[in-house]
């Protein structure tokens, strides 16, 4: 199974959402999984691409939808 978070807004970049989002990855031992910083609509973008079993990666996302980094949660 295939799944393409995207989380955007005015700042997320520079605020530690690819390494929370690593740690994530790397606790359900996903193997297939690439972070990166981007620009959508003039916004920053954060995309994560994950690829797993369908039992790890609904956890992938829902742990990325709960868990966020400290800066971001501070702004």
């Amino acid at each position: 199974m295939k799944l393409k978070i995207t989380i955007t807004g005015p700042s997320v970049h520079n605020v530690g959402y690819r390494p929370c989002l690593t740690e994530i990855a790397m606790r359900l031992a996903l193997r297939g999984f690439e972070v990166y910083n981007d620009d959508e609509d003039g916004q920053q973008a954060v995309i994560a691409l994950v690829e797993g079993d369908e039992q790890r990666t609904t956890k992938f996302y829902n742990s990325a939808m709960l868990e966020r980094p400290a800066l971001a949660q501070s702004g």
